[in-house]
């Protein structure tokens, strides 16, 4: 769907620059921090230790909704590949999702450790269809596509897809105290997974696959199984198909997963368990609902963020992308932020993998990830005059608004249910 926001002129490079100069730099980030302070909750963790534990819940809480929202994207994009390839109704797509989600979830309650290896052989097997892909329809491609800057660009979408495409890097920081060596462990797992990312799962295939098929129009979810019926026949059509809805599904589970993960985090904060909301607000006798497993995660976290999916999977495509990179967009800024007050102000902290050029080179290395995740947010109103503007992009703002408002009554409730509340009330 990205190639109707913009044309392959500015995708192209885009889908090779971006990785460096925002993805790369939240790797850098992460193995930094990890190294120096390798706690449960990673990127979140990082911004309580920076600025303390109000604004740490508040980042925790928006890391949580944007992967609550994001999760609600794979199963659609799963439904819409089936749909789309037996000519289904489309109104058939949310209740696919819905099967896919509920599904998920029981398979959850089995324990995520389990979860997490399917969904890395799911990603596994993903990877081999389009590799064929690739193989058949090389010397289709075609370079003059990266002068081709014909139609409208819509440059707030396309900021908004090339940085969702990446995203998942800031979540690979959740289980960084699970790995020996973090910093060195995680920066060379992050750059192994980019190259294979950026070259074999989206570059490739789109350039090959606009080169077969340079009609922008025709890029909705399931194409790209129908262009590779063109090359090598139905079967690989049948196998793309499959396997787009195999890697969707396994994406989920990725998700879902990080969405579990933080949340627990948010109730159950590292090293305030014991005061947290949760145990303060409500009781937790039921056993089958609130016992955690080895990753902290219990039955009423699944439970709770798989209704609330099952209702984002009615609204259409686009509003979920903009949200969930909205708020996306706002965690980037918090680590970013945590990172540099912590190189500035703790520079006690063991640091086994650095960033090279000290504060001035971070401020400099990290300074395309603020701009982007900003123009991410603000862009609508930037490239885009024309009356309507406000309300083309009203569900994201009022969405942002309604997640600052939640944040202030978060913020409300640990200080009322915090001791220092309670001790200076009976004092």
């Amino acid at each position: 769907e990205m190639m109707t926001v913009a044309s392959p002129a500015y995708v192209l490079p885009a889908l090779l620059l971006v990785p460096i100069i925002y993805a790369l730099p939240i790797a850098c980030i992460n193995a930094e921090l990890s190294s120096a302070i390798p706690i449960e909750g990673g990127a979140v963790s990082w911004v309580t230790e920076a600025f303390g534990r109000n604004i740490g819940s508040h980042a925790t809480y928006w890391t949580w909704v944007s992967y609550l929202v994001d999760s609600s994207l794979y199963p659609q994009f799963a439904a819409a590949y089936l749909v789309t390839a037996n000519g289904l109704n489309p109104i058939l797509r949310p209740i696919f999702a819905m099967i896919i989600i509920s599904g998920i979830a029981v398979a959850k309650l089995g324990g995520l450790q389990l979860m997490v290896n399917i969904s890395t052989i799911l990603t596994i097997l993903s990877v081999v269809p389009s590799l064929i892909f690739i193989a058949f329809s090389l010397p289709s491609a075609n370079p003059d596509l990266f002068n081709d800057d014909s139609g409208e660009t819509n440059w707030n979408h396309l900021i908004t897809w090339i940085l969702w495409l990446y995203n998942g890097v800031y979540s690979m920081s959740s289980v960084v105290n699970e790995v020996n060596n973090p910093g060195q462990a995680y920066m060379t797992a992050t750059l192994c997974l980019l190259a294979l990312d950026v070259i074999f799962v989206n570059f490739l295939p789109l350039f090959l696959s606009l080169s077969i098929d340079p009609d922008r129009s025709n890029y909705t979810p399931g194409h790209f199984a129908l262009v590779g019926g063109k090359i090598a026949g139905g079967w690989l059509t049948v196998l793309l198909t499959i396997t787009s809805q195999i890697s969707q599904i396994g994406l989920y589970i990725s998700a879902s997963i990080a969405c579990d993960r933080y949340f627990s985090i948010f109730l159950f904060p590292p090293k305030h368990e014991s005061s947290s909301i949760f145990h303060r607000i409500f009781p937790l006798e039921n056993k089958f609902l609130f016992s955690r497993d080895n990753s902290g995660v219990c039955r009423f976290i699944v439970f709770f963020n798989s209704i609330i999916t099952l209702i984002l999977v009615w609204i259409p495509i686009r509003y979920i992308l903009g949200m969930t990179m909205a708020v996306a967009s706002v965690n980037v800024i918090f680590l970013v932020s945590a990172f540099l007050y912590l190189k500035v102000n703790r520079p006690d902290l063991p640091r086994t993998w650095k960033l090279f050029g000290g504060i001035y080179g971070a401020i400099i290395f990290t300074l395309p990830c603020i701009v982007l995740s900003l123009l991410n947010i603000f862009g609508g109103f930037i490239w885009e005059d024309d009356d309507t503007v406000f309300w083309k992009f009203a569900p994201k703002v009022i969405f942002l608004i309604c997640i600052v408002l939640f944040g202030l009554i978060v913020h409300l409730i640990h200080y009322l249910f915090s001791d220092h509340h309670h001790n200076h009330h009976n004092h």
